[in-house]
């Protein structure tokens, strides 16, 4: 028996593990799929469009909420306008959503080219490019064109300019920009070409390289769409699918109502406005003849199948029928995704966007999720976007077939709350209750993509920031390079950062931390800290402290950085002060950044050190030895400011410059730290010993403390005691701790007050 239940266990965690690989692997192709880089520039560019979403769906839902009293005081406080100030806002957002895809999406694809980032051509060029060749495939029509007087400019009649027009709009950006950039690269090609353009000023130079690429473009697309009209009248392509559609559409059977619904849903998924595209074929229900048929289907309770169908025929084969018991919140059936979205939570993004969603999705529009997640083009979404409204549609179709649910009598607006849309229209709780059981089948159906799209996104965040991590420390040592210009994730995810930073500073939220690491003798009593800047990222977890003072400078925040940092650092001191430590010495960084843009510093640091009462010899201003070497007359002066201010200079990851000791000691240095590459090896390491060894000689000539960083092990500890050293900082004493566990530290340890070499 207990065999038994080893195996049982074991092919229950055998089975766990497949079905974790299995979805570990989609969620990776999905990923993958997500970070193609056209794919990538989609999905941003859609994502510009949700506050345009936004706006025109409070106008629509407003203006079709079943409140007359609202209507009544939105007109009131605009003098009778209300419907045609609404109907303005909702023209200019989402019934042009199409050209602002349009627009959005060849400006991404445009900007994330090399050949726009090396500055060879405009932004706008492609992009303007992109407009007028959807203005040549979708917007021309001949006939206007011959109307139009002598002399006269026809009108640019844009057709489906609005949601069904977005799918057409990604086609037009991608084919555009693709065949912009390809021409403007061949142009580059061409022998002479940028020798003749040598000596013109640059606005001119990108003109002359725009010229070529644009009309070989415009000629393209006019080719295609000559043979697009060509195909049409041979194939009479159009009228025949019209006629199929409708066909298919107005059967109301079954199949139909499922093949209606897939093709909506593979419309949607590439951008098309699905319902709109097919269901322009059906009608709203009739209320006087539809109530007849909801008097004939209440008479004929009992009757067989076919002769319920033959009542309901008119509900099956409508605009609402689809619109509130097929598309519960939006197309996909997407309220159910929204709720579990809440339940079973998502990447903080993914939050962001559900809490956005809310308000726009209770009125059944969901354009923020379609675009937002996104769910266009996201082959992982693909399988429940097409199941979920497929099985509201076969629990519908059940309901009103057998007799459950009366036929639809009354047509409501398509922005109606569901629930009460099917309340309203079958006048029956029967209604609500099928709209719910759809709607807990939809929610059951997406809940465990959701949560393997959150497992998915959170490993694949963490791969990303793991290579943003090595990119930014790269960064921040070198002062030529930079994360945030980046046109890639890299580049976004250090915007995200910047943007976060400059919320934080400006409503006086920071999160950030000050953690305090020990420097202490051999013995471990302590001589003081260093003050060190952490943060712990609810996302991506612990951000280390170079990468943050880089995204900082990148920011612009490197003088508030800097003052936050020193009035934390300064305001701990003086408690500690005020507890009876006070040989403690506080050593706090100083950003290059911040002491280049900060000219004031020093008049900022003498009043604060005057506000707290702070003894200045027990501060220290640490300096990496790559800025004192390179220090400016203006940066020495400032140097001498803050030396002014009775504190104390101590140069920090001394390297193998040390020979520049004697040079930077002449501007008041008071202590030298030894950087970990000189001490990694230096119980074995003859070469280390002799450069730790003339450090301490010059030290103790110069009369400077030092302390030796990155120590790790005892046997680093016995040969650095050996060599003279005296003070010591590293994981071996202790890590950096928070206030309340270094004053712990500092009370088992006991203090030691730091003295210079040889003293």
């Amino acid at each position: 028996m207990a065999a038994t239940l080893e195996e049982m266990r074991e092919n229950h965690l055998s089975i766990r593990s497949a079905h974790r690989a299995f979805n570990d692997a989609i969620g990776a192709s999905a990923s993958r799929f997500a970070e193609n880089k056209v794919v990538r520039t989609i999905t941003e560019g859609l994502i510009n469009l949700i506050p345009l979403v936004l706006v025109g769906t409070i106008c629509i839902a407003i203006s079709n909420l079943p409140f007359p009293p609202l209507h009544d005081f939105l007109n009131g406080i605009t003098d009778g306008h209300w419907t045609l100030i609404s109907n303005m806002i909702t023209f200019a957002t989402a019934d042009i959503i199409g050209l602002a895809a349009l627009f959005s999406v060849s400006f991404e694809l445009a900007e994330s080219s090399t050949f726009v980032q090396k500055r060879e051509i405009s932004v706008f060029i492609p992009m303007f490019t992109a407009f007028a060749c959807f203005v040549i495939l979708f917007a021309w029509d001949s006939t206007t064109y011959q109307l139009a007087t002598d002399g006269a400019t026809p009108a640019v009649l844009f057709q489906n300019p609005g949601r069904t027009g977005v799918f057409p709009a990604l086609f037009v950006a991608i084919l555009a920009v693709r065949l912009f950039i390809s021409f403007g690269r061949l142009w580059q090609r061409i022998i002479g070409t940028r020798r003749r353009i040598v000596d013109a000023t640059f606005q001119i130079r990108i003109a002359m390289r725009s010229v070529f690429p644009v009309i070989c473009t415009l000629v393209s697309f006019v080719i295609l769409r000559l043979f697009v009209d060509w195909l049409q009248d041979v194939t009479l392509f159009e009228e025949r699918l019209q006629g199929f559609l409708q066909q298919l559409i107005t059967g109301g059977d079954f199949l139909s109502i499922i093949a209606t619904v897939i093709c909506m849903q593979i419309l949607w998924f590439f951008g098309a406005h699905g319902s709109d595209t097919m269901l322009d074929f059906l009608p709203h229900v009739n209320p006087i003849s539809q109530s007849l048929a909801d008097t004939q289907t209440a008479e004929t309770i009992g009757t067989t199948l076919p002769e319920t169908m033959q009542n309901i025929g008119t509900t099956l084969a409508s605009h609402d029928f689809y619109d509130h018991f097929v598309s519960l919140g939006g197309a996909g059936a997407t309220m159910g995704l929204l709720i579990a979205m809440f339940v079973f939570g998502t990447a903080a993004k993914g939050r962001k966007l559900a809490r956005i969603s809310v308000f726009p999705i209770v009125f059944n529009v969901n354009e923020t999720l379609i675009y937002g997640i996104p769910i266009v083009l996201n082959p992982f979404m693909l399988v429940p976007f097409l199941l979920a409204p497929m099985i509201t549609a076969s629990i519908s179709y059940l309901g009103f077939v057998t007799g459950l649910v009366p036929p639809i009598m009354l047509t409501v607006e398509w922005t109606t709350p569901i629930l009460l849309s099917g309340y309203m229209e079958t006048g029956s709780l029967a209604g609500t209750a099928l709209q719910f059981v759809g709607l807990a089948a939809s929610f059951v159906l997406y809940a465990p993509f959701v949560r393997i799209t959150k497992r998915a996104t959170a490993k694949r965040q963490l791969e990303m920031f793991d290579r943003f991590k090595r990119i930014a420390a790269t960064a921040a040592n070198n002062e030529h390079a930079s994360v945030v210009n980046r046109h890639d994730n890299m580049g976004e995810i250090a915007r995200e950062f910047a943007s976060e930073f400059n919320t934080y500073f400006d409503d006086s939220s920071i999160p950030f931390i000050m953690a305090y690491q020990p420097k202490s003798d051999k013995d471990g009593h302590v001589a003081g800290c260093e003050a060190l800047l952490r943060w712990t990222h609810p996302i991506y977890g612990p951000v280390p402290p170079d990468v943050l003072i880089e995204l900082t400078d990148e920011a612009g925040l490197s003088t508030p950085m800097g003052r936050w940092i020193t009035k934390q650092s300064l305001e701990e001191l003086s408690r500690w002060q005020k507890l009876g430590f006070n040989d403690l010495v506080m050593s706090i960084n100083l950003n290059p950044h911040h002491i280049y843009e900060d000219k004031e510093f020093p008049d900022y640091l003498g009043e604060l050190l005057r506000s707290l009462d702070i003894d200045p010899e027990l501060v220290e201003m640490e300096i990496t030895e790559h800025v004192a070497v390179r220090s400016s007359e203006s940066m020495l002066k400032l140097f001498a400011r803050i030396r002014a201010c009775g504190v104390n200079l101590s140069i920090d990851d001394m390297g193998m410059g040390y020979s520049s000791l004697t040079y930077i000691s002449d501007f008041g240095v008071t202590t030298v730290k030894l950087d970990i590459s000189l001490v990694d090896k230096i119980a074995t390491d003859v070469r280390q010993q002799e450069i730790v060894r003339s450090v301490v000689e010059l030290a103790t000539q110069l009369n400077l403390a030092i302390v030796v960083e990155g120590v790790e092990e005892k046997q680093q500890l016995d040969a650095l005691v050996e060599l003279g050293c005296r003070y010591f900082q590293g994981y071996y004493f202790s890590k950096a701790l928070p206030p309340k566990d270094f004053l712990a530290y500092v009370e088992r340890k006991g203090t030691v007050r730091m003295l210079p070499c040889g003293t």
